[in-house]
């Protein structure tokens, strides 16, 4: 299945042709002997000649989702890492393509290649894709901020806040805009973390929801710095030793174990 999605994504003229030829040919024969009237016959010859396109359209997706999965509920970056090379090397400047290198930034954030995160974000063009979604744009933004954060940056970092929360204001999806919004605070704590506010941040940690394993670890490990800041090394200490032991292949864990250890050659 992995092999026919590739070769959608690569060939997708092709590939569309050929499933309005699977799907077009068996109807017209079917519903030739139905006799089913004209108007009807035209709706449902649109409906099946899109259908292909439609499945074109979302083999990425298909081949993406089992490694976003991986990320959020195991804590393993590799298996999108390895995805989305395979799409942007069968791909040029589509969406598909786009997409595909912000989960390949995604992944390699994850295990703590920052500087090459950012290189590879200021390589997209985003303007470049005026069609896009809000979300897509979003997340850029969001992530581009992330990238700054990682690497102390916090006057970068501050200004694709800003321009990420201008982006997830025009979001209209509600159910979307709340899941980005967590996101976005969470960034926000990081930031605030790197500009030295610790009680800022717990504060909206405290806010923030935890929607997988993942995103739970980062949780604890920003909660943990905070909690370091202010001087309360139990907690930190808690916290710490949760990412440690759920963070699978994570950089978290690394920075945690780290943390650690500075912690106890302070006591």
């Amino acid at each position: 299945m992995e092999k026919i999605q590739l070769f959608c994504i690569k060939h997708k003229t092709l590939a569309t042709f050929i499933g309005c030829l699977v799907f077009i040919i068996p109807f017209a024969v079917i519903s030739k002997s139905l006799e089913i009237p004209f108007a009807a016959y035209l709706i449902l010859y649109i409906i099946f000649a899109l259908a292909p396109i439609l499945t074109v359209s979302t083999a990425a997706t298909a081949l993406t989702l089992p490694a976003v999965q991986k990320l959020n509920d195991e804590c393993d970056p590799y298996p999108l890492m390895a995805v989305s090379e395979k799409i942007i090397a069968r791909t040029k400047s589509t969406v598909e393509s786009l997409n595909a290198k912000l989960n390949f930034c995604v992944a390699v954030s994850n295990l703590g290649q920052y500087e090459k995160n950012l290189e590879l974000l200021r390589s997209i063009t985003i303007e470049a894709f005026p069609r896009i979604l809000s979300q897509t744009k979003f997340v850029y933004y969001n992530n581009l901020s992330s990238a700054y954060v990682s690497l102390g940056d916090a006057e970068t970092a501050r200004i694709w806040f800003e321009k990420s929360g201008e982006v997830l204001s025009a979001i209209k999806n509600k159910t979307a805009a709340a899941v980005y919004n967590d996101t976005h605070r969470f960034n926000e704590s990081e930031l605030l973390l790197l500009e030295g506010r610790a009680e800022e941040a717990l504060a909206i940690l405290k806010t923030v929801e935890n929607n997988c394993r993942a995103r739970s670890v980062y949780h604890a490990l920003s909660t943990a710095k905070a909690h370091t800041m202010l001087g309360d090394t139990v907690s930190a200490k808690t916290a710490l030793d949760y990412v440690i032991a759920t963070g699978n292949k994570l950089y978290a864990v690394t920075e945690a174990k780290e943390l650690l250890a500075r912690m106890e050659q302070k006591i």
